[in-house]
């Protein structure tokens, strides 16, 4: 079987390896990066940029797939227990309130194996980032993310800017 922590990093190297296609297949002309107003948009027209046009989108979709199968809410869910949670479950069976964390899949459950998400994300419309979170910290590591992101694609303009 193959280990929860390798099923993980599958979206991570499929985005990683779209990417690398992409630099690749324009370093020889066959894709361009051009914007329509702010929004980045790839013109593709070899056969290697197609193949990484299409593990990006894969990756993507495997992102919330993955992150779906090891949520816990019953879609994609196959629960792996350790024997460190049996027993802290044996230990705690008197409180409803008990979080337990399993150190494979590194979300905590409640005592009715309901698993605690905590999560948030970033979605940009033209310049216009939209935040949320599941809680305060979430909510603040996506403002970080936020700020980084935007620097960056500050740096890509100026840097296009000044090549041109």
């Amino acid at each position: 079987m193959i280990s929860s922590r390798i099923i993980k990093w599958i979206p991570v190297l499929l985005l990683i390896t779209g990417l690398l296609l992409l630099v690749y297949s324009g370093i020889f002309g066959e894709t361009e990066l051009f914007f329509i107003l702010i929004i980045p948009v790839i013109s593709v027209k070899g056969f290697i940029g197609v193949i990484g046009t299409i593990l990006l989108i894969i990756g993507f979709i495997s992102i919330f797939l993955v992150r779906l199968h090891f949520s816990g809410n019953g879609l994609l869910d196959h629960t792996y227990h350790t024997k460190t949670e049996k027993k802290d479950r044996a230990i705690n069976k008197n409180s409803d309130f008990t979080l337990i964390r399993n150190s494979e899949e590194g979300v905590y459950r409640d005592r009715k194996d309901r698993a605690i998400f905590s999560g948030g994300g970033v979605i940009f419309i033209g310049p216009i980032p939209i935040i949320f979170g599941s809680d305060s910290r979430m909510g603040f590591w996506m403002v970080l993310l936020t700020v980084v992101i935007t620097l960056i694609i500050i740096g890509i303009f100026l840097y296009l800017i000044i090549s041109l």
